[in-house]
């Protein structure tokens, strides 16, 4: 069975167990942010996606968005494409495309902003398949 690029990664983002990465611009950012936005440019099963997510924390433990965080990192590398770009911020940028509330059951939402838009209802099920609950923007 064939599955779009989208809920692939999806469900591997969601799905990856959070550990620490040194493939991060600040491994140890001097502040505790509030937000990772991950930027990168790969080509995964033959198709060049370009990949710009952001992961907030809205009350969770600060180490729990560290690992989320740095764990995007090591799952990338762990299927064979580069790590993306880590860029430690007080918040997500505004207007998403979308956005996985408390994903994982955890207090993070993940925000989605340059996903292909004939993928955002894949996206939407993988939030939902990992206990998030999907808003548009």
């Amino acid at each position: 069975m064939k599955y779009p690029l989208a809920l692939l990664l999806s469900v591997a983002l969601l799905a990856t167990p959070f550990s620490p990465s040194a493939q991060t611009r600040s491994a140890k950012p001097a502040a505790a942010p509030a937000a990772c936005l991950m930027e990168g440019r790969f080509v995964f099963l033959g198709q060049q996606l370009d990949i710009s997510d952001c992961i907030q924390n809205d009350g969770a433990p600060h180490d729990q968005l560290l690992t989320a965080c740095n764990g995007i990192s090591e799952m990338a590398t762990g299927m064979g494409i580069p790590a993306p770009t880590t860029t430690w911020r007080a918040s997500c940028p505004a207007k998403p495309q979308g956005r996985c509330l408390h994903m994982n059951g955890t207090k993070l939402t993940a925000y989605y902003y340059k996903r292909p838009v004939q993928d955002l209802p894949d996206v939407k099920s993988s939030c939902e398949l990992m206990g998030g609950r999907y808003a548009e923007g």
